[in-house]
């Protein structure tokens, strides 16, 4: 099988099933019990944590840097911690919807980016959160977040990033920016799936570990991943690049992932070509959603595949998917 849907998820690295599978037998406590297994935990807490912070380039002294185990239970322990400004109306981006009963989405322009007119129009004084994803997980492309950063900072309101998919693919340190929450799944890292992580800078958030060896298995897998970040730089990149020699890529002109290359097969009905790709042996996503909230055509739309590399995708593997879905120019 030639697995191309590595932002559904990914295979967990084997650092992170070794350390997994040692601490899932020998350490059961939680880093709030008070007795022997529970000092255990807190030391593993303490141990791993830098490399966490390492990752996302958070201060252990000035941050908040808190597991969950999933991005929608950090996601509800976030909206608890605003509920006290009194404000409840949230902006989020399509592919980071928030369980909130007042939210509206933002829209996005042709290129795959937030339309940044639109989500100044949509700001009101009962704006709690803007809530974006750093990259969209089907198309790649990579969002403003710089220019949203200032449009957060006018406004005075905290804004949230789902960093998932830009991790370990792009450097970043949260020191440097003005982000005030950044999140991510293990699962998309090469990481436990019950494990996520949310980073509030400058800010003291309540932190407990039920699960220390899905924590410790996580920080492993970030540790693997600060290792990899140029091989995905380099060498995916250019695997990508030999994807889309086989038709014109959507989102050419927009900054994307290393990884990710949207492809349309004008005629051929997304659902239908996936099928005949599966029964190839290559597992791959529809793009229509992604493409279809861009703006383009239900004919483009409908009719695109997205193909998400990881670091574990060969050349052999793409010269393969090459030969397989080679289209007429």
């Amino acid at each position: 099988m030639i697995y191309l849907d590595n932002h559904t998820t990914t295979r967990l690295c084997k650092a992170a099933f070794e350390k997994l599978q040692e601490y899932q037998e020998d350490s059961v406590g939680t880093t709030l019990q008070w007795h022997q297994m529970g000092k255990e935990s807190r030391n593993l807490k303490e141990r791993y944590s830098p490399y966490i912070a390492d990752f996302v380039g958070a201060s252990l002294e000035e941050d908040s840097l808190v597991f969950y185990s999933s991005l929608s239970e950090a996601k509800y322990a976030l909206i608890d911690t605003l509920r006290a400004s009194g404000k409840t109306h949230y902006l989020t981006a399509p592919s980071e919807p928030f369980p909130v009963s007042i939210s509206r989405t933002i829209p996005m322009n042709i290129d795959g980016k937030l339309d940044l007119e639109k989500l100044q129009a949509a700001i009101s004084p009962k704006t709690a959160l803007i809530a974006i994803s750093w990259a969209d997980p089907i198309t790649g492309v990579i969002q403003p977040v710089e220019e949203i950063i200032e449009i957060c900072k006018a406004w005075e309101i905290p804004l949230y990033v789902n960093a998932s998919y830009i991790l370990g693919k792009i450097p970043f340190s949260i020191q440097e920016s003005n982000i005030d929450y950044l999140a991510f799944e293990g699962g998309m890292i090469h990481g436990p799936k019950s494990s996520a992580i949310m980073v509030a800078k400058k800010k003291q958030l309540p932190s407990s570990i039920k699960d220390i060896a899905s924590f410790v298995a996580l920080a492993v897998a970030c540790q693997q991943a600060n290792l990899f970040l140029d091989k995905m730089n380099v060498e995916i990149a250019r695997l990508k690049h030999r994807l889309m020699t086989i038709a014109e890529p959507l989102f050419s002109k927009s900054p994307t992932l290393p990884n990710v290359v949207v492809i349309p097969f004008p005629g051929l009905w997304h659902e239908r070509h996936l099928y005949f790709l599966d029964q190839k042996g290559v597992l791959a996503t529809s793009a229509a959603v992604g493409v279809r909230l861009a703006g383009y055509k239900p004919d483009i739309a409908n009719t695109s595949i997205s193909f998400v590399l990881s670091r574990y995708t060969t050349e052999e593997e793409i010269e393969k998917v090459c030969g397989i879905i080679t289209v007429k120019k």
